[in-house]
């Protein structure tokens, strides 16, 4: 029997009973890499012992100025290599906040770390500004090896200095470099991943400001040598760095003053009652990313074992699986991606970046990148729309096919040719693939549907970092347009197992196009129904959906 319709399964695990025994997963993959890379962090360190006798004159001279003026603890402190150790006013530039600097040229990340007691301790700094990593990327360290270094200064700046927050600039892509950028690029990404993850820290892309209209360095900037600035470039950095460095201030010193938090790492803003759970799936995971064509796509894992490979829909991020990932990661490896032109993944110009096909073929480089050669596939709405073209494009990578609220294509042009209902239900479409549609939506109203507050907050953040165009994309270039008419083309039958879920109170993809998916499916097919629930039913039912999902994947 091919078809089983299980309307709405009785039981559930709470979410809480499984982040509880998250102790109990195979060691994180942090640690894994970090493990690794411990030859690398010692090489790199070693290194940096060897030549530490060039940058004596340098430490001793910040050592006198400290002797001779004690430095005011709890201030702003600038540290990394010459990029930062020429900016001479940057004191100014940051007025009225205390700030001082204590870069010293020609510094690699392991001399950061070595430095450490000289440079941050005497100053106890509130807040952290660091640049480092280019003479690292010149000297032709590997990325990884590099973040490892960087990974070492924050976790040693959160032991030491539990309430500092640690501002990262962006390593520039400058135009002496140009063949590096690709090790550039993939060092701020390692770093980038790990802020948005960590407590207390903040990722500051400042390449943005340092090209002209073309995208290209702005040769007014650099001196003769492509590499450092000249005094005026130093206007642009402030402009990015100021507002940031701003708000963590103001961040810090909430922390100060919150009773009960000494000793404590800083705390991430949320309104209202506090969740772990969201917080304890951010720390267990480690992230990655995959490229396709030219354009990375970020994700989320953690686990090991057979892979699983999950897709979020709109508007939605990696976070949409943060209920299932510490049951699944149990078992397997659970890797939650950002797709493209959302929070931490690319976001290429043009809708046409956003067809179907090179959706598909991001999942597919994803699953690559994992060393993989098939994934179970996971998706909700559009991730949902993804999943199912990618079991049919992509038939011998998936092992099997989870689908949450969204029906096979097929059956929604049979539904928006045939049904009024799901013609009037998808009236939000067809707005959204109108043009300029994307200027209505912010990134408040697009979180206003995640229900508690503490996630919100973080889906806020997310949508900062997202494109709103490319949100539309999706749309404007794969959603059925009017007039509405059947996919008339031969069929091509799903040839993997499909575990199919749908809350009944979706008001945007009405349950009538679930009819006859089974004729769709060559293998096995298990509908659950979820009264109560609607469009994330993963959410509204997280508990079975989760249960579900883990009994069928373990039959």
């Amino acid at each position: 029997m091919r078809s089983h319709l299980v309307p709405g399964l009785a039981g559930t695990t709470p979410l809480a009973r499984s982040c509880g025994r998250l102790k109990g997963l195979a060691p994180s993959p942090w640690i894994a890499l970090l493990v690794a890379l411990a030859s690398a962090i010692a090489s790199g360190t070693a290194a940096a012992r060897a030549a530490g006798a060039r940058f004596e004159k340098d430490i001793q001279a910040f050592v006198a100025a400290d002797t001779a003026r004690p430095p005011v603890r709890g201030g702003i402190l600038f540290v990394g290599s010459s990029v930062f150790r020429e900016w001479t006013n940057v004191a100014a530039a940051m007025a009225p906040l205390p700030a001082s600097s204590r870069a010293f040229g020609g510094s690699r990340t392991g001399d950061q770390i070595d430095r450490f007691d000289q440079v941050v301790l005497p100053h106890a700094p509130r807040v952290v500004v660091y640049y480092c990593g280019s003479n690292d990327i010149k000297a032709g360290d590997d990325p990884a090896e590099i973040f490892a270094r960087f990974r070492a200064f924050s976790d040693r700046l959160r032991r030491e200095l539990p309430r500092a927050q640690l501002l990262y600039v962006s390593a520039t892509r400058s135009p002496d470099r140009i063949p590096m950028w690709g090790r550039v690029d993939h060092y701020n990404a390692l770093v980038r991943a790990h802020c948005i993850a960590t407590p207390g820290h903040r990722f500051i892309d400042i390449n943005p400001a340092l090209v002209d209209g073309d995208g290209k360095p702005r040769g007014d900037f650099y001196r003769d040598d492509k590499l450092h600035f000249h005094p005026h470039a130093y206007d642009a950095f402030a402009d990015v760095i100021r507002p940031v460095v701003r708000a963590a201030w103001a961040e810090a010193s909430l922390d100060e003053a919150r009773p009960g938090t000494a000793g404590s790492p800083p705390a991430i803003a949320t309104t209202g009652t506090s969740n772990p759970g969201l917080l304890e799936v951010e720390r267990h995971v480690a992230h990655g990313f995959a490229t396709n064509n030219g354009v990375r796509i970020h994700y989320a894992h953690m686990g090991s074992g057979p892979l699983v490979v999950m897709i979020h829909g709109f508007p939605d991020c990696w976070l949409s699986w943060r209920h299932q990932m510490p049951a699944l990661a149990r078992t397997h490896e659970a890797v939650a991606i950002d797709q493209r032109g959302y929070n931490l993944s690319d976001q290429p110009r043009g809708a046409e970046a956003y067809d179907m096909a090179r959706l598909v073929e991001d999942v597919a480089a994803v699953i690559r990148s994992r060393g993989r050669e098939r994934a179970v596939v996971v998706g909700h709405d559009w991730g949902g729309a993804v999943a199912w073209s990618f079991a049919m494009a992509r038939p011998a990578m998936t092992e099997r096919l989870v689908v949450v609220n969204l029906p096979h294509p097929r059956g929604l042009r049979r539904e928006l040719t045939r049904n009024p209902e799901q013609q009037r239900h998808s009236a939000y479409a067809r707005r959204f693939q109108e043009p300029g549609s994307h200027a209505a939506l912010t990134p408040e109203g697009l979180a206003a549907w995640v229900k508690e507050p503490w996630a919100r907050a973080r889906y806020v953040e997310a949508f900062q970092r997202s494109s709103t165009e490319a949100m539309m994309a999706f749309y404007q270039r794969n959603y059925p347009r009017e007039p509405y008419t059947e996919d008339s083309s031969p069929p091509v039958p799903v040839q993997c197992p499909v575990l199919q879920f749908h809350g009944l109170d979706d008001p945007y993809l009405l349950a009538a196009g679930l009819d006859r998916t089974w004729e769709l499916v060559a293998r096995p097919l298990t509908l659950v129904t979820l009264p109560g629930a609607g469009h994330w039913a993963h959410h509204d039912a997280h508990d079975i959906v989760t249960r579900s999902l883990v009994d069928w994947l373990h039959p």
